[in-house]
């Protein structure tokens, strides 16, 4: 068991991953064989390890991560340290995922790897990071998308409220009304205090917080004064690899009772905006979950169909 006089505890709620100088902090202590105690932001290990909990990172020493083992880890091209699950391994690479995401990371060294998470914190509970075979048949079912597709079962009944709600908010009658009531609302890149906004709004959102400092991922928030109307998110579908990686859009959320009023549409033409002045070529968008109203957004604004599940705009196609 931990030693709690040799456990040191992040002073801040987030790394900051711009100032690298964290991260090699955490390096270093991780190094001196001494754990590191911290807060853990974001949905994507969710419900492993929820948006609060506080996590302990142990040392690797001579241990040989394996698959099942939740990692904390860095991505050295953009300094940036994530914490998800090793779902295989072969020969001193380790593919990663997070239990909540729909993606994986990518492949990673054993060099990348800082240390193993060993205990979680929610509140007075403290219970340890999981053992033997129980975190080999979460690896194995993460790995076969097994999770993914328990998730969707769950968001099943969501789904069917969701569309009798849509079904309204299609009629003119409705669209008229809600417009004589639907205050003017601006676009903005989302900093700290918004995100955690958002991402209590909106729970499908995998993201952490640290992520919003990173020049792969911009945030963006529709409001109006106080009240948030939309999210959506820019990212590099490479995480390992950025600079050969097209840039996404995803996801593109607009709350229940604001949809159908051009509030998806803005977000969707600010974000493309940014990411030409980036300097993409192409920009995907996923389509998963979207709707007929939101495919035809997504074709009036120049996206042309890539496979059943995504669509893509390319700069030469299109002028905006």
């Amino acid at each position: 068991m931990d030693n709690p006089d040799r456990i040191y505890t992040n002073p801040v709620d987030y790394f900051s991953l711009k100032d690298v100088s964290q991260l090699q902090l955490i390096a270093d202590i991780l190094g001196r064989n001494i754990p590191v105690r911290m807060t853990a932001w974001g949905s994507s290990m969710q419900p492993f390890i929820r948006d609060g909990d506080v996590i302990t990172i142990n040392p690797l020493g001579t241990k040989n991560p394996e698959p099942g083992d939740v990692v904390a880890f860095v991505i050295p091209q953009v300094s940036k340290l994530i914490v998800h699950r090793i779902v295989k391994k072969e020969t001193g690479s380790f593919l990663m995922r997070g239990d909540n995401n729909s993606q994986f990371d990518g492949w990673i060294e054993n060099a990348d790897i800082l240390g193993v998470i060993t205990t979680i914190q929610r509140g007075k509970r403290i219970w340890n990071c999981g053992s033997g075979w129980k975190k080999k048949v979460i690896a194995w079912l993460s790995r076969h998308n097994v999770l993914s597709l328990s998730k969707g079962l769950f968001e099943l009944p969501v789904r069917v409220a969701a569309w009798g709600v849509e079904l309204i908010q299609s009629t003119r009658l409705f669209r008229k009304l809600r417009r004589m009531f639907l205050k003017e609302f601006v676009i903005l890149e989302a900093d700290r205090q918004l995100l955690r906004r958002a991402r209590k709004l909106f729970g499908e959102i995998t993201i952490a917080s640290n992520e919003m400092t990173l020049p792969m991922t911009i945030n963006f928030i529709a409001m109006s004064g106080d009240r948030i109307y939309g999210y959506a998110r820019l990212l590099w579908e490479n995480k390992i690899e950025p600079e050969s990686s097209v840039l996404m859009i995803d996801p593109v959320i607009v709350r229940m009772r604001y949809r159908r009023m051009g509030v998806g549409g803005a977000l969707l033409s600010e974000i493309l905006k940014k990411a030409l002045a980036m300097g993409a070529n192409e920009i995907s968008v996923k389509t998963e979950k979207a709707g007929k109203a939101a495919i035809s957004l997504i074709t009036k604004n120049g996206f042309i169909r890539k496979d059943e599940k995504s669509w893509i705009y390319t700069k030469s196609d299109n002028v905006l």
